[in-house]
């Protein structure tokens, strides 16, 4: 069914639908509207909290015990004085509730820290050789890397390490391609 809106013309009052609304609306409007609804960006608003101080750093988290402890063990702590105007629900507390979950702050120290510790485990298992060098890993005491040799070695494999690179100039690739073709009429 259409939805009615009053809309003043300047001489007088005229009922607009939706249709006319929308026929009223060009393609570009229509096409921004649908890009900033489908890109959350109406939601995103609602979240958004702006008067957080520079010091501290806000996460919505998972409105479960278990979520919000281990939140707690890594120094955050519900927010009951900057996000409650955000809040979408109610609980009788004063947590800022938007749909299942609340709002943790903690200071941006122990979030430089988490994330610090999380890059360090996410290349310690991704991570490449030199990648694991950089940060102190031992590259040999890996568990994968060790299997990996030993397997090697008793298929008689030799192994590859990883390649390093240089940046060359033109003169110094020609004459390395020179130095290859004598290398190759030699033989």
């Amino acid at each position: 069914m259409s939805e009615e809106r009053e809309v003043n013309t300047g001489t007088g009052i005229a009922t607009l639908t939706e249709e006319e609304v929308r026929k009223s609306m060009s393609r570009e409007d229509r096409k921004a509207r649908a890009v900033r609804i489908l890109e959350r960006g109406i939601v995103a608003d609602r979240t958004t909290v702006e008067n957080l101080p520079p010091h501290l750093h806000g996460e919505w988290v998972e409105r479960d015990s278990l979520a919000i402890e281990r939140k707690r063990a890594l120094g955050f702590w519900i927010d009951k004085e900057y996000a409650p105007k955000r809040a979408l629900h109610s609980d009788g507390t004063d947590m800022s509730i938007v749909g299942d979950t609340i709002y943790m702050v903690c200071l941006k120290e122990d979030k430089e820290i988490i994330d610090e510790v999380r890059y360090e485990q996410y290349i310690r298992m991704h991570g490449t050789a030199a990648q694991k060098k950089s940060l102190g890993f031992d590259i040999d005491g890996v568990k994968e890397e060790k299997e990996f040799k030993a397997q090697a070695e008793q298929a008689d494999v030799p192994i590859i390490e990883e390649s390093t690179f240089k940046t060359a100039r033109k003169d110094e690739l020609v004459a390395a391609l020179q130095g290859t073709g004598e290398q190759v009429t030699n033989t």
